[in-house]
């Protein structure tokens, strides 16, 4: 067989190939009929061929149309370029992602309208609460605004206003608060920052307001001004501790200006130490032999020892403090008695005449309590004038504290002034220096032998200055660290 056309000339083309065979095949019957057949044939090769081509052309420059309104973001445009593409040749791959694009742009494009409109609506919302001075939800707006879109309009500027008016009404509304209270320095300032740059603020209404807060506060100044001698004359009464007059200042404050925090505390205080100096009275007195001052303790039933058993004791007196340096060389010299051991000659050291006497036995002691007119206290007697009658731990309560006593942990090594820790060292009955300073000899017995020691002193810890706390030392025996006190069961009400 001859070849084919299309073998000899490749670029003929299937359609045109088809009728050349036809032309060329041997059976009459299946050759076209007539010349003219064949002209027909191959016009409607050239005819298609021409309308292939210019679909195609029409399709190229569709799709560079389409390019570049996908470039400008024109994809409403793009996307009907797109679409006359598809129905020109459906399966070109490069339409189906054109209008792919095309349709995710116009998706964003809509997405961002309905953005748009929701802050125009958030916009003009803001706008009208701020005409209405409603300046929280405004701002809730606004700020939304901004975040969707920082360069919306002028909603930025519009923002800050309400800021600031929010801001500038609660200033106001302080300064009223300030004002109410009288508290006329803080108003004014609340004034000035409402005003500041906005000298008109509600109609002037906050500049009237400001000039009330400045004749306030210069009354206030007028009123100090009258006041400060009071004050002066305060500080020197309160450091004289004369209660009396500290009461009368006080109440002469009050009445220039009622409600002064000052002023009250110390009315009160000064009248707690007037009742209390006035219950003192009558449960001190002093003890004629030896002149020291003495404190009643009252009778009735109190907590004993560690295990705080109940116990009833009568009315007694008991030394304030123990007998100092001081008190027992008049004792000495009066009779006759050995001194302690430390001192030179019958006299002890100038510089601790008020410091408790130390280096005596229980001897001693006893002997000196002899020549008073006392006794030594018993144990039980010691321990209720130090611990009151609820069984308490410490003269002051139940916990330690440092600063109340002298004791191993102040680090001063030595015997200080008695009464140096009053009051706060003090006893319910105003008994001094009953924890810490020096060892007390009592009149008991210990069950282990020699004489029974209360109250811890500058050498002892935390736990030997408890009140229930006990010692012992031989009848005989003297330290540097030990003292006593007396009391009396006779009644000196």
């Amino acid at each position: 067989l001859p070849p084919a056309p299309l073998e000899i000339a490749p670029h003929l083309g299937d359609d045109l190939n088809d009728v050349l065979l036809r032309a060329l095949t041997k059976p009459p019957s299946e050759r076209y009929p007539s010349a003219g057949a064949l002209v027909a044939a191959l016009r409607e090769v050239t005819d298609a061929r021409t309308e292939a081509a210019q679909r195609e052309t029409t399709l190229e420059q569709l799709e560079t149309q389409a390019q570049k309104l996908l470039k400008d973001g024109e994809w409403l445009e793009a996307f009907d370029c797109c679409t006359r593409m598809m129905r020109l040749d459906p399966g070109r791959p490069a339409t189906l992602e054109m209008l792919t694009a095309a349709k995710q742009g116009l998706d964003r494009q809509q997405a961002e309208e309905v953005k748009r409109r929701r802050l125009a609506e958030l916009y003009q919302q803001g706008l009208q609460l701020l005409e209405e001075k409603n300046w929280e939800q405004a701002i809730s707006a606004l700020e939304e605004v901004v975040k969707g879109n920082p360069d919306f309009r002028d909603a930025q500027e519009n923002l800050a206003q309400a800021h600031d008016e929010l801001q500038r009404a609660r200033r106001y509304d302080e300064a009223i608060a300030h004002a109410e209270a009288e508290d006329w320095a803080a108003a004014c300032r609340a004034w000035v920052s409402v005003l500041r740059g906005r000298i008109g603020y509600r109609d002037g209404d906050a500049a009237k307001r400001l000039l009330d807060a400045v004749e306030g506060l210069l009354g206030r100044y007028e009123q100090a001004s009258a006041a400060l001698p009071l004050y002066d004359g305060l500080l020197v009464t309160i450091k004289k501790e004369d209660w009396a007059k500290t009461a009368e200042l006080s109440e002469k404050l009050l009445q220039l200006k009622p409600g002064l925090g000052y002023p009250q505390a110390w009315l009160a205080h000064a009248r707690a130490e007037l009742e209390r100096q006035q219950e003192q009275g009558q449960n001190r007195a002093v003890w004629e032999q030896d002149g020291k001052e003495m404190v009643c303790v009252p009778a009735g039933q109190f907590l004993y020892g560690d295990e705080k058993k109940e116990m009833e004791l009568p009315e007694f007196w008991i030394d304030k403090t123990p007998v100092t340096n001081g008190e027992y060389a008049r004792f000495v010299a009066a009779a006759g008695h050995e001194p302690p051991e430390h001192w030179k000659g019958d006299v002890p050291p100038q510089e601790t005449a008020d410091h408790p006497v130390t280096y005596v036995s229980w001897n001693d002691a006893a002997a000196y309590a002899e020549w008073a007119g006392k006794r030594l206290p018993t144990e039980e007697e010691w321990e209720k004038a130090a611990r009151g009658s609820d069984g308490r731990k410490y003269p002051w309560g139940n916990d330690w504290q440092e600063g109340r006593c002298n004791t191993k942990e102040t680090g001063i090594g030595a015997t200080t002034p008695v009464g140096q820790y009053s009051p706060d060292g003090d006893s319910p009955y105003g008994c001094a220096d009953v924890a810490g300073n020096v060892w007390e000899w009592m009149v008991s017995e210990h069950e282990k032998g020699g004489r029974v020691l209360r109250g811890g002193s500058w050498y002892s810890d935390a736990n030997a200055v408890r009140c229930a706390f006990r010692s012992r030392l031989a009848p005989f025996a003297s330290n540097d660290d030990v003292g006593f006190r007396c009391v009396s069961p006779v009644s000196l009400s």
